[in-house]
């Protein structure tokens, strides 16, 4: 039957199926509650130095303070927590580094944001549809899986797309159960693994026997926009990674919610003041690692340079966390001899792996104009030069895109459209004037995909760029990812969604993989330490049994393959 009336409340969903997830792990605590009261009644605190203010970070400050740990969390950007009112263009208008949704199989945020006793329908939107528009019009939609009659994982999925694809014929869609197959063995083994991480999605693609046109006008810009580089450019292993987190393992996998504000505004700004509620601990913004001190195999201390002040300060730290990117834990490790030269892990990630250029851009217009749908991703498009982009309808998503400014010229006060269009893969973009990119947008991709922006006139734009800002899973950097625990520094663990070896379901660039991740590496400071319980950690739902059972069947496959010596003639070939 429909799981719309199941499902009616979108967080209790996930709190109230604990049984049926892979694991939980820890045991749940108060937050900054009885665990944190006891420890620092018991010693005095510990000092915990968290570099970095994304998920990774924040949850690891959230998983130590209620340990009872003292934590400083670090931050090269002013406001890292929006306690100062978030990110706002020159004309006061609120932005933000990209546009970014609360999925399906997001627990652990989900958790979070009941825990801090937010209201849902406040916070969130609901259930959205998203269309994919290319120079011909809209070529497909995504309905809303979670309110249609639950089936086995992918039929439900094709049988709901069938009719929603426009100049695809069926048996181009079909040629994607070659690719299905593939999903069902290459973490069949650890090897195997391997060989399909050194393999680029376009060469896993071919191997199965997918269409051209099925990759060209639909896998390829949903990779741009999920994973943010093109199919020859990504990791094999890590693109089924993401395709079965976010829409192949189970029906409801792609369903979405937006936040109805900037996140960090919205969920990040009471996240951070509840963990700093009892004074103990702190959260600075504009402040930049110079070095961070490694001697008798631990990290000893954090030298910070504030942006503004330019001085110098030396916090010493029984823990540091790194919860940054690559082109962070790069220019760290420059300035960390000591550092770089205990850890070969470290050294191998910001030797090897690269970032993506990204752009974002927020544009606000004189009139309203109304979206089929207010999540869109552009495809295929010439003036893309080879981009992923996505557009979103903020004047439906978000409760106050113009931060209450009105404009003069509004009929009958009706405020105008407002749209976030981010840009990855974007290295092509980045050189070009504002006004190109806004052009281009206004002019062409926006008019294409919605008619009524034809007719509507830009009031106030803002265009901002992260050069390598985003981590690339390129072919066989599986290794080259850091892992969370460093092994020659036992007081030193590593956050974000690209550490290796994270024992969860969640998968690819992801906030709930960043948050889990900062737990995760909490969590292994604690068990070293013995400092009370660990932090929950929700996983993903289960596989469903014809998954679970297809994977089982090529795990035995491969070990009778192996003991005949076969495994990489039939598994890895």
């Amino acid at each position: 039957g429909s799981l719309q009336g199941r499902h009616a409340r979108f967080f209790p969903r996930h709190l109230s199926r604990v049984a049926g997830r892979r694991s939980c792990r820890g045991e749940r605590q108060g937050f900054v509650g009885r665990a944190a009261t006891k420890a620092r009644a018991a010693a005095p605190a510990k000092q915990a130095v968290v570099v970095g203010g994304g998920w990774g970070g924040f949850g690891a400050m959230k998983a130590l303070t209620e340990a009872g740990y003292n934590v400083k969390l670090v931050d090269a950007t002013p406001d890292p927590a929006a306690l100062k009112g978030g990110w706002k263009n020159p004309n006061g208008r609120p932005v933000e580094a990209g546009f970014k949704g609360f999925w399906w199989q997001y627990p652990n945020i989900f958790s979070l944001v009941d825990e801090l006793g937010l209201k849902e329908d406040e916070l969130f939107t609901p259930l959205t549809r998203s269309g994919l528009y290319n120079p011909q019009g809209l070529f497909t939609e995504a309905p809303l899986f979670s309110t249609l009659p639950r089936l086995p994982a992918p039929f439900g999925q094709a049988l709901y797309t069938l009719p929603l694809f426009r100049d695809l014929p069926l048996e181009d869609r079909l040629t994607i159960s070659g690719l299905l197959i593939e999903m069902t063995r290459y973490k069949s083994s650890e090897e195997t693994y391997k060989f399909y991480d050194n393999m680029t999605a376009a060469e896993l693609f071919r191997r199965a026997g997918v269409s051209p046109k099925l990759i060209e006008k639909f896998l390829r810009p949903i990779l741009l926009v999920g994973l943010f580089n093109p199919p020859e450019a990504l990791s094999a292993a890590l693109v089924m990674d993401m395709l079965y987190y976010y829409a192949i393992g189970h029906q409801a996998d792609f369903d979405v919610k937006w936040a109805r504000a900037p996140i960090a505004e919205a969920l990040l700004a009471p996240f951070a003041r509840h963990m700093m509620r009892d004074g103990e601990s702190s959260i600075e913004g504009s402040s930049f690692v110079e070095e961070v001190v490694v001697s008798d195999g631990r990290a000893q201390a954090v030298r910070i340079r504030d942006a503004q002040t330019k001085e110098v300060s030396t916090i010493e730290a029984d823990v540091v966390v790194l919860a940054v990117g690559v082109n962070g834990l790069r220019r760290i490790l420059t300035g960390s001899p000591s550092l770089a030269k205990s850890s070969p892990d470290l050294r191998r990630t910001a030797g090897t792996m690269k970032g993506i250029d990204v752009m974002a851009t927020r544009i606000w217009f004189d009139r309203p104009v109304q979206c089929p749908f207010p999540s869109n991703v552009f495809a295929n498009y010439d003036e893309l030069e080879g981009a992923g982009g996505t557009f979103f309808c903020l004047d439906v998503l978000h409760d106050d895109p113009w931060h209450n400014h009105t404009y003069p010229h509004h009929r009958d006060g009706v405020s105008g459209s407002v749209i976030a269009a981010d840009f990855y893969n974007a290295g092509n973009l980045l050189s070009l004037p504002d006004e190109e990119i806004i052009r281009r947008v206004t002019k062409v991709l926006l008019p294409s995909a919605v008619p009524g922006f034809s007719r509507a006139e830009v009031v106030d734009t803002w265009v901002q760029r992260f050069p390598a800002a985003v981590t690339h899973f390129a072919p066989g950097t599986a290794e080259a990812r850091p892992p969370v625990v460093i092994p020659e520094i036992p007081n030193l663990v590593v956050a974000g969604d690209h550490v290796r070896g994270l024992d969860h379901g969640s998968a690819g660039l992801c906030q709930e993989r960043a948050y889990v991740s900062g737990l995760a590496a909490a969590n292994q400071i604690l068990k070293v330490n013995g400092d009370g319980p660990l932090h929950p950690i929700l996983d993903v739902e289960a596989d469903e049994p014809q998954f679970a059972a297809l994977q089982d069947a090529a795990k035995t496959a491969e070990k009778i393959a192996d003991s005949f010596g076969l495994a990489g003639l039939l598994f890895r070939s």
